[in-house]
């Protein structure tokens, strides 16, 4: 039994080590023979095939039962999503069900909260969680058991899956090279190097909705990490809709907006026109408005929370700045105060030269906090919709505060709030 931080070398061999492999082999390829249409054919139509076979088979139809399809479609899709080399679906399908059930939280098998270090929870939600411990096949959940375990398609994928995985990554790219080629050798081995480059291109792209996809984003129905980011559509075809997703993952639209670019919806949607899919699932307006004004609801509680910080800040920072003038000045007077006459306009000239500047910096800092103060409580008596860019002024703002705080010795680098 491996450990939980034991590196799992089959893993690493599939995810790693092969496409290295691969893109060393497509350079010599290409030393050798040049690249061409007929090359990048290859890796697109590869990447774009194991692109659809995640997205209508292992995530939409098999994960989230977001529709019915045609079994020998079911077939098709069970050998294509074997090519990715993603491992078993029904070993996907458990470990996707247990991210969405317990998003962000322990449980969560590549949640990106993982590690406080960012970059650190970045690369353990991209491809980290699957590089150590044991094959998710070890211990399916019993739900899924329960209900793909009945699927005759998916045992089968279960049962065989390195004899279909090997068939789908040698014979078929080698079959597609020399048929569609130039019937030779170097036709087969462009079938080979460039449709395995693209499949292992789709991988990344892919593990980019666990990493991607929970970094950035637009936040409106989920209130967790997941977001939707629109421009990654060209390479996603609609897994970019990440946040609409977690909030209603058997819709199988992810763009549910007629505008929202989803080719993996689009293809469910042609597929029920022709008789070859149904029962889709689909989430009613009414509900859809309620979530987004209930995560409306929490954003701006979110802001006013930090709109109170703010204020604390600006005033805390006003109270020292006066301390610290009034320090000075008495500072200044007791100087003065302790020489005797004849010395007495000196020591105000010293005291005052010394002064001077550190005067004019705490009352610029005074005046700039008690403004801030000023702008929040203004805002306070506002419309409970606080806008977001409004926060982010005043967190900037208080950015510049605290550089001139700790310029000026009244705050030290643990009492930064912008760091909290």
């Amino acid at each position: 039994m491996k450990k939980a931080n034991q590196i799992n070398w089959l893993t690493t061999s599939v995810l790693i080590i092969l496409p290295i492999f691969i893109i060393i082999t497509a350079i010599m390829y290409g030393e050798m023979y040049g690249i061409g249409k007929f090359e990048i054919l290859l890796f697109v139509g590869a990447y774009y095939a194991c692109n659809i076979s995640v997205g209508l088979g292992f995530h939409r139809l098999w994960s989230h039962a977001s529709y019915k399809i045609n079994k020998v479609l079911e077939f098709i899709l069970m050998l294509v999503s074997a090519a990715t080399l993603q491992g078993p679906a029904i070993a996907w399908v458990s470990d996707h069900r247990f991210h969405h059930a317990f998003a962000d939280t322990d449980k969560d098998p590549h949640t990106p909260v993982r590690y406080k270090n960012k970059l650190k929870g970045f690369f353990w939600a991209h491809i980290g969680w699957m590089l150590v411990g044991e094959l998710t096949i070890k211990h399916i959940d019993k739900g899924t058991a329960a209900t793909l375990g009945k699927n005759k398609i998916l045992v089968f994928q279960l049962k065989y899956y390195w004899q279909i995985a090997t068939f789908m990554n040698v014979v078929v790219p080698a079959l597609i090279g020399y048929f569609c080629g130039n019937h030779d050798l170097r036709s087969v081995c462009a079938g080979l190097v460039f449709m395995g480059l693209g499949r292992a291109f789709q991988q990344q792209m892919t593990f980019c909705v666990n990493s991607v996809c929970h970094f950035m984003g637009s936040k409106k129905y989920a209130n967790d990490t997941s977001g939707d980011i629109w421009w990654l559509f060209f390479l996603l075809l609609g897994e970019n809709w990440h946040n609409f997703h977690h909030a209603f993952g058997s819709d199988y639209r992810n763009g549910h907006k007629w505008y929202h670019l989803d080719i993996h919806k689009w293809l469910i949607a042609l597929l029920a026109k022709v008789g070859l899919a149904s029962n889709l699932v689909r989430t009613p307006k009414e509900r859809i408005i309620a979530v987004m004004e209930e995560m409306n609801a929490i954003k701006e509680d979110k802001w006013s929370e930090k709109l109170v910080i703010v204020e604390r800040f600006a005033d805390s920072m006003a109270a020292l700045a006066a301390e610290k003038l009034k320090m000075i000045e008495k500072s200044a007077s007791d100087i003065a105060n302790s020489m005797k006459n004849n010395v007495n306009n000196m020591a105000n000239s010293v005291a005052n030269n010394l002064n001077v500047g550190l005067q004019k910096k705490l009352i610029k800092l005074e005046e700039s906090a008690s403004r801030l103060t000023a702008m929040v409580r203004e805002l306070k008596l506002e419309t409970s919709a606080i806008k977001k860019r409004v926060v982010s002024d005043a967190y900037a703002k208080v950015l510049k505060l605290e550089r001139a705080a700790i310029a000026l010795g009244l705050i030290t680098e643990s009492q930064l709030i912008s760091s909290k």
